[in-house]
């Protein structure tokens, strides 16, 4: 998912205590950690940031700190990875559709016989790494975001004929289907839009600043292997 994951990340840290949207962390560009460095998209840096502008400006550094200094875990994230519905199909009628995968502790234990560490925890809270979505999972979680909570299935269709047309009543052809309710507090999504919006009007969503209407978004640069 690469960046696009922050939106988890960010309302797992509001939602659970580990920040608020007042918490400002510094980027230098990287960081080092275990005896690596992990490095920002911005090499220079981009100073120190709230929480909304770094959903803004997609600061990896910003997010590393969540876990390193904030204690934002592993368990954490698989928490609201799942919740948002990552790691399971979505219910689409396509039989072809997988589930993706989501990882953790145990998970790592069992694949690879090796403990969690924190570096995969830097690399998962922002979107690299092990955890695999689908496109369709992705923006199944930005729409529960931008709809207060509601996790919906999604439904394909080949066209749509007006009902009044043949003479049924009413305009409803498909009703909206609620997989679940996510428990994530209002205040969370709210600010996490908020950033969303900051980053069409100021980060790395300019594309969309002239759009005809009001929009918000988040960006990601998703990992590509070429054999698959």
């Amino acid at each position: 998912p690469a960046s696009t994951f922050k939106l988890i990340s960010m309302s797992a840290a509001l939602d659970l205590a580990r920040a608020t949207p007042h918490t400002r962390y510094y980027c230098g560009g990287k960081i080092n950690e275990g005896g690596r460095r992990f490095k920002c998209w911005k090499p220079q840096g981009h100073g120190t940031l709230d929480f909304r502008q770094a959903l803004a400006n997609s600061c990896d550094v910003f997010f590393y700190e969540l876990v390193r200094k904030s204690g934002l875990t592993v368990t954490d994230l698989y928490q609201y990875a799942t919740m948002f519905g990552l790691g399971e199909k979505t219910g689409l009628d396509l039989p072809e559709e997988v589930a993706g995968q989501v990882p953790n502790a145990p998970w790592k234990q069992q694949s690879y016989n090796e403990q969690w560490w924190t570096g995969d925890s830097l690399n998962m809270v922002i979107g690299q790494g092990w955890t695999e979505v689908t496109p369709l999972q992705m923006a199944r979680v930005c729409a529960a975001v931008a709809n207060g909570g509601y996790l919906l299935r999604p439904h394909l269709a080949r066209c749509i004929e007006w009902p009044e047309h043949f003479g049924f009543a009413g305009p409803t052809v498909l009703t909206r289907v609620v997989d679940r309710t996510l428990s994530v507090k209002p205040e969370t999504l709210q600010t996490v839009r908020e950033g969303m919006r900051l980053a069409v009007l100021h980060g790395t969503g300019g594309a969309l600043r002239d759009f005809p209407i009001t929009v918000a978004g988040k960006t990601g640069s998703a990992e590509h292997l070429s054999n698959r």
